[in-house]
């Protein structure tokens, strides 16, 4: 493993509404979705949603229902906004998730390896927890705070993967 876990917390996030665009497994590259990343940097997409307010989060969102994929890039607004006629919008309720910081250099900590790393790892810390679903979607969140914009001194960057959860009651 090439990448480092570096914290792992339980939050109560508010309800959100995620502004952005849906992707599926035909919109991937050999790098998955990261020339849509350089696309979105590349374009006035960020600008269009800095119009709409402060968003509590920049994220690439994975749905998973059966077969079914979507990679969402976009911002999460805590307040439900009209959705601009070139974006797309997904509504969420309140909710707990789980979240990991890794650490590692930019071509490894993402993908899937990663991901299921840092939901066993939120799992060791907290055993009694389970993914939830929302509308039958299973919800994974790579949230680009501001650890991610700082570069350590060792190249590093630092990606919070969050997930969509609960905790079971202890019997």
């Amino acid at each position: 493993m090439a990448y480092e876990i570096m914290n792992v917390l339980i939050d109560n996030w508010p309800a959100t509404q995620l502004v952005g665009h849906r992707y599926t497994f035909e919109d991937a590259d050999e790098t998955a979705f990261g020339h849509l990343w350089e696309k979105w940097n590349a374009s006035d997409r960020w600008a269009n949603l800095a119009k709409l307010g402060k968003p509590i989060a920049c994220v690439g969102l994975m749905r998973l229902k059966g077969e079914s994929f979507e990679y969402w890039i976009g911002n999460l607004f805590a307040e439900r906004i009209q959705v601009p006629e070139a974006f797309e919008s997904l509504k969420f309720p309140a909710i707990k998730a789980a979240t990991a910081w890794i650490e590692g250099f930019p071509n490894e900590i993402f993908g899937k390896d990663p991901a299921c790393g840092a939901w066993d790892t939120i799992l060791q810390k907290y055993p009694n927890l389970k993914r939830k679903t929302v509308d039958g979607w299973m919800i994974e969140l790579e949230n680009y705070t501001a650890r991610f914009d700082r570069v350590n001194s060792e190249g590093h960057l630092t990606l919070d993967y969050l997930f969509f959860c609960y905790r079971l009651e202890k019997k």
